[in-house]
C-alpha cells in the first residue's frame, strides 16, 4: 500500500513538471521576470485572503499606505512565449463586502514571490502549494494552509490555525487560540499565551515561555520540550511515540 501511494505521488509530481507547475529552481529552460505593484486597502472588519500556489508570501503592517508587490517569474517554453506571458501577466485583486482577495492567474510555469504591506492589521487567510509564509505584527487572527515551505508568524492575536505538510513552523509573541497540524518539520513556539494544540508526525517540538489554560502536544517522531512560563491552572498533555520529552513546570502549579 505504501509503495502504491509513493507511486501515485511520483506520478502527480511528474504531471506537475510537464505542466510547468513545479519549481525546478530555474535548472531547465529559460526564464522571464516581471515586477508588479498594486495599491491595497483592507477595511475594518474585512479579511485578507491570499492564494499564491508557487512562491513566498510575506504580510506585514505599519506602513503609510498599503501595497501588494508581486515578483513573477515564468519558466518553460521559448523566449518569445515567456515574454508574451510576462507582458500579459497581472496580479488579480478582488474585493467584496467581507474580504479582499489576492490571487494569481492560471498560467503554467508561474512562480510569484508576494510582498503585502498593510497600513493597519487585518485577519489573513493564506493558501499556497509551495513557498515560505511570513506574517508579522497583524494583531489579528490568521489561517495558513501550505503543502511545502516554512511558516513563521509573529505578533498575532485571536484564532491562529496552521496546516502544513512539509516545513518548519514558528509562532512568536502571539496570544489567543493556536492550532497547528504539521506532517514533517520542527515546531517552535515562543512567548505565547492562550490555548495551544500542536500535532506533528515528524519533527522536534519546542515551546518556550508559554502560558495558557490548556496545552496539548502530540508527536509521532521527535523530541518534545515544553517550558511553561506561568503555573498550570488547567491541563497539560504531552504525547510522543518516538522521542524524548522534557517538561518544565513552574512552582505553584495545580
Amino acid at each position: 500500500e505504501n509503495a502504491q501511494k509513493g507511486l501515485e505521488h511520483l506520478m502527480q509530481g511528474l504531471e506537475k513538471v510537464t505542466k510547468g507547475e513545479f519549481d525546478l529552481g530555474g535548472i531547465f529552460g529559460t526564464t522571464q521576470t516581471k515586477e508588479t505593484t498594486l495599491p491595497i486597502s483592507v477595511g475594518e472588519g474585512k479579511k485578507l485572503r491570499i492564494e499564491n500556489p508557487l512562491g513566498d508570501v510575506r504580510v506585514s503592517t505599519g506602513f503609510d499606505r498599503g501595497t501588494a508587490r508581486a515578483s513573477a517569474k515564468f519558466r518553460g517554453g521559448t523566449a518569445e512565449e515567456l515574454k508574451a506571458k510576462a507582458d500579459a501577466y497581472n496580479l488579480i485583486l478582488e474585493e467584496s463586502d467581507h474580504e479582499v482577495v489576492i490571487r494569481q492567474p492560471d498560467v503554467a510555469g508561474l512562480h510569484v514571490d508576494l510582498d503585502v504591506q498593510l497600513s493597519a492589521g487585518a485577519e489573513v487567510d493564506i493558501r499556497c502549494e509551495s513557498g515560505d509564509v511570513l506574517v508579522l505584527d497583524t494583531k489579528a487572527p490568521a489561517r495558513v494552509n501550505s503543502r511545502s515551505g516554512d511558516v513563521r508568524l509573529k505578533g498575532l492575536t485571536g484564532l491562529i490555525e496552521i496546516v502544513n505538510a512539509s516545513g518548519d513552523v514558528a509562532v512568536e509573541d502571539s496570544a489567543g487560540s493556536l492550532q497547528i497540524e504539521n506532517k514533517s518539520g520542527d515546531l517552535m513556539i515562543r512567548r505565547f499565551s492562550g490555548t495551544l494544540s500542536a500535532r506533528t508526525a515528524s519533527g522536534d517540538v519546542r515551546l518556550q515561555e508559554v502560558s495558557g489554560k490548556a496545552v496539548a502536544v502530540e508527536s509521532v517522531s521527535g523530541d518534545v520540550k515544553v517550558e511553561l512560563e506561568e503555573p498550570v491552572t488547567g491541563t497539560v498533555s504531552l504525547r510522543t511515540v518516538n522521542g524524548d520529552t522534557h517538561l518544565l513546570v513552574p512552582d505553584g502549579s495545580d
